[in-house]
């Protein structure tokens, strides 16, 4: 496999990989300080699901180390071997040596069945999620992307609702307005006309009722442009605040697809080493079987050269 060290990771993949890796690890960072207002997907979550992401493609320190040891001993295994073959060659060569003693015969034994320990032990290591658990973590994901993206249809159906509400409330309030204003005028003029035959009683009584009558509508006026300002005040705080969801969800659903894609896009560099791995081990596997049976061919064969030798020695006797 090749790494190499980036932000204090070692990942497992090729540069290319491990370049694509790191560069969505960044958009993540860059999405993720543009994500403050929870609105269905939690950070702590989120930081949790990318963590296990990248454990799942970091080199793992104990499957380095096992790699190591299994290399020292396959290299102490190749060693035997070569002097075995030595051995083999010059068999014929040389009167036979009495067969390796016991102690030697179970070293070697011990040294194979040491391999294919660490070997199951490196097979039965799963850094990450496993498959289950990461299409439950997607599954999820998709999820909420979803209902943030029902969401935000919701809501802007909603804010274009109160648009025309407050659009209706503006025009009903023109309206209004323009009413009272010709009712002014017309209160005024009769005003002015009563002023000038003030004097007579029914006249004075008329422009008293009359002042009162504009006055009466003034202080209506007076009333109504207030509740239509706080009506019209309201609808665009709402508007305001449907809006801010609206980012919030936007923004939210964004980090969300990002997410979905970083888990995706780590599970095949994982799923990848996963299966280099179980070959890699499984290769391992086969050469401890046949350390096995060198192992045994030639001590059992060392012991029959032995005891042809013997045989012979007894007949000439």
């Amino acid at each position: 496999h090749y790494s190499r060290k980036f932000s204090g990771m070692c990942l497992n993949g090729g540069e290319d990989v491990h370049n694509t890796l790191l560069s969505s690890i960044c958009d993540l960072a860059d999405l993720f300080s543009c994500y403050s207002d929870e609105v269905l997907a939690k950070r702590d979550e989120l930081l949790q699901f990318a963590q296990c992401a990248i454990s799942g493609v970091k080199i793992n320190s104990e499957i380095a180390r096992l790699d190591n040891e299994i290399m020292q001993l396959q290299q102490e295994i190749n060693a035997i071997d070569a002097v075995r073959a030595n051995t083999t060659r010059n068999r014929n060569k040389a009167s036979p040596r009495d067969p390796e003693d016991f102690k030697t015969a179970v070293a070697e034994v011990r040294l194979c069945s040491r391999m294919e320990d660490l070997v199951l032990k490196k097979k039965s290591i799963h850094p990450g999620d496993s498959l289950e658990t990461h299409f439950q973590k997607v599954d999820k994901l998709k999820v909420l992307s979803e209902s943030l993206a029902n969401s935000c249809t919701k809501a802007e159906k909603r804010i274009m609702e109160n648009r025309l509400q407050r659009e209706e409330s503006l025009t009903f309030k023109v309206t209004k307005t323009n009413e009272v204003s010709i009712t002014e005028k017309e209160l005024e003029g009769e005003i002015s006309g009563l002023q000038k035959r003030r004097g007579q009683l029914e006249v004075n009584t008329k422009l008293n009722a009359t002042i009162v009558k504009l006055k009466k509508t003034r202080e209506e006026k007076d009333q109504f442009d207030e509740a239509s300002n706080q009506i019209v005040l309201h609808l665009k705080a709402k508007e305001d605040e449907l809006s801010r969801s609206v980012a919030s969800s936007k923004v939210e659903a964004s980090t969300v697809r990002a997410w979905i894609n970083f888990l995706e896009d780590t599970w095949k560099v994982q799923s990848l080493y996963e299966e280099i791995k179980e070959k890699q081990a499984n290769d391992e596997l086969d050469r401890c079987g046949v350390c096995f049976v060198n192992l045994i061919k030639h001590h059992v064969s060392a012991c029959v050269v032995l005891l042809t030798f013997t045989l012979k020695r007894s007949d000439m006797q």
